[in-house]
């Protein structure tokens, strides 16, 4: 079935979305660096009962991972809250955290999954005034080349814009702010 990007705004607006979130939900939202995920999950919980968000930039900073020991800890600790808890779950949804995630929603669905799409230019642009960034054990500021790797590899992941569900989970396209 051939999806369809809905605009940030839209989305919000969707009451049987926004109004029917509860502490009870479980919900996966994925993008690529600078796609608009953290703005849509804010927008979000604005609109109705706020939601715990787990981010892996939480964890990130959280357990100081800017060392190799504390990225694993804050990979395990996301993973940790992703099988065992409910609420918004962030990252980019791909990389070294992907192939966990993706067992983990077998076995503890999510009520629904939204990929954040957003040009590169335009993620490139808010990179560029980014005041902070998480901590990271390397000190690679993300370029246009990253951003579309992982765009490509979220399509490779089963989250491309002609799908509308994720392994049985329903996939929602968001136009990231911006567009």
């Amino acid at each position: 079935m051939m999806s369809k990007f809905v605009h940030l705004s839209e989305f919000i607006n969707r009451k049987a979305v926004c109004g029917s979130l509860t502490a009870d939900s479980r919900i996966l939202v994925v993008g690529t660096i600078a796609a608009g995920k953290s703005h849509l999950i804010s927008s979000m919980n604005e609109q109705g009962d706020a939601i715990f968000v787990h981010s892996i930039d939480g964890y990130r900073v959280e357990h100081d991972a800017s060392t190799v020991s504390g990225e694993a800890n804050a990979r395990n600790s996301f993973l940790s809250a992703c099988s065992e808890q409910n609420g918004i779950f962030e990252f980019t949804g791909g990389g070294p955290l992907f192939n966990d995630v993706k067992l983990i929603a077998f076995l503890r669905p999510f009520d629904f999954v939204i990929r954040v799409h957003a040009p590169t230019e335009i993620c490139l642009q808010r990179i560029s005034v980014r005041t902070s960034w998480p901590p990271y054990p390397n000190d690679v500021m993300p370029d246009s080349n990253l951003i579309e790797d992982i765009s490509h590899e979220l399509d490779e992941n089963g989250f491309g814009i002609e799908v509308s569900e994720w392994i049985g989970q329903d996939l929602i396209h968001v136009a990231g702010v911006g567009q």
